[in-house]
């Protein structure tokens, strides 16, 4: 019998956000139905909806979608509550995407962050790796996976 192993995709916050914005969630359906697992914790969610009730954006999006992408959020994802222990990331606010990572055993970051994405490969302990992709990189995964 093999091995086998999870495919886990950490979306930034900003990648929801993003989806929100453009009110097309059809991106989470494309990773599930690809076999990947949201793994994410209740820091993220709490930074999603901190961010996502800002007056900039209760300005452009209706409260049902802000709503929406909150509520996909908590259905879609397996929460994880990681000890804090990333510490090297460029924006230290961000080390909790990391620790999420580690915990999850995440193969990808997926983030629109360009100090994030210049990480391009971190290294956990016990031969766990998690590549650092945009939005468009995961995209191009997902196709590939479909041919």
């Amino acid at each position: 019998m093999g091995i086998f192993i999870a495919k886990v995709v950490v979306l930034d916050p900003n990648i929801w956000i993003s989806l929100a914005w453009k009110n097309n969630f059809s991106l989470l359906a494309d990773i599930l139905e690809h076999g990947f697992t949201l793994a994410s914790s209740d820091i993220a969610s709490q930074e999603l909806e901190r961010v996502l009730k800002r007056k900039k954006f209760a300005k452009k999006l209706s409260p049902e979608i802000i709503q929406e992408a909150i509520n996909l959020h908590q259905d879609f994802c397996q929460f994880f509550h990681p000890n804090a222990l990333f510490t090297l990331s460029p924006d230290l606010k961000d080390n909790y995407l990391f620790d999420i990572c580690r915990e999850s055993r995440a193969q990808y970051l997926v983030t629109g962050d360009r100090a994030l994405l210049a990480m391009k490969v971190v290294h956990f302990s016990g031969s766990h790796s998690t590549s650092v992709i945009s939005f468009t990189r995961l995209r191009e995964i997902l196709a590939e996976k479909t041919m």
